[in-house]
């Protein structure tokens, strides 16, 4: 599950400065190099919004940063409310916006949505050369690189409706989201905006 942006009619964020009471999301052989440069450029504590776009989505896209996406309250209340396992919510104000015409004054409280992690990559079944110890060989990277499409051992998910990638192989992080079909005729009830599903692989339905 991600955010696209749709025809350009949903605003986006161009990035984020994590704020100094919440998780960063960023790898802590980044962060210092990440404080510089938010030091240097004076980007204040928060989501910044880019430069086009005049509605406000359920799914934030970021285009910039550790965070796949943000999503509204009203995302965080469906979930809740159907008893989905969530890991953590990680609440993120908006700080700025650039030329965006979607107006601060509408704009939903986002979150940054974390899943339980357990999916692990199929690294043989992408014909991605591994070692002794079964971790992928991306040294020099194989091509095309990433594969398509990236395949998940379905022998790894517990059959959670909202689930992400397991630590020991993690390439998109917690939050990037897989959910379940469960999920996704939410989705199409609540109608959340700018969301769209994709098959990780060992599926022929774009879902889970």
């Amino acid at each position: 599950m991600s955010a696209e942006t749709d025809g350009r009619r949903f605003a986006y964020a161009s990035g984020y400065t994590p704020l100094p009471d919440r998780k960063t999301f960023i790898p802590e052989i980044a962060r210092e190099r990440h404080e510089e440069f938010t030091r240097i450029s004076g980007f204040k504590p928060g989501i910044h919004i880019g430069d086009f776009g005049s509605k406000w989505p359920d799914f934030l896209m970021n285009g910039g940063g550790y965070v796949s996406q943000f999503v509204s309250e009203r995302v965080i209340s469906a979930l809740e409310r159907e008893g989905v396992e969530i890991l953590d919510i990680t609440e993120f104000p908006i700080e700025s916006i650039a030329g965006c015409r979607a107006k601060l004054a509408d704009a939903p409280r986002y979150f940054v949505l974390e899943a339980p992690p357990e999916l692990v990559p199929d690294w043989r079944a992408m014909n991605v050369p591994i070692n002794v110890d079964g971790k992928p060989i991306l040294r020099p990277y194989p091509k095309p690189w990433p594969p398509r499409p990236f395949i998940y051992r379905k022998d790894t998910w517990s059959g959670r409706d909202l689930v992400s990638e397991h630590p020991r192989t993690m390439v998109c992080g917690t939050t990037k989201l897989f959910v379940s079909d469960r999920i996704r005729q939410m989705a199409e009830k609540e109608k959340w905006s700018n969301v769209m599903f994709e098959g990780i692989g060992f599926h022929s339905n774009p879902n889970l």
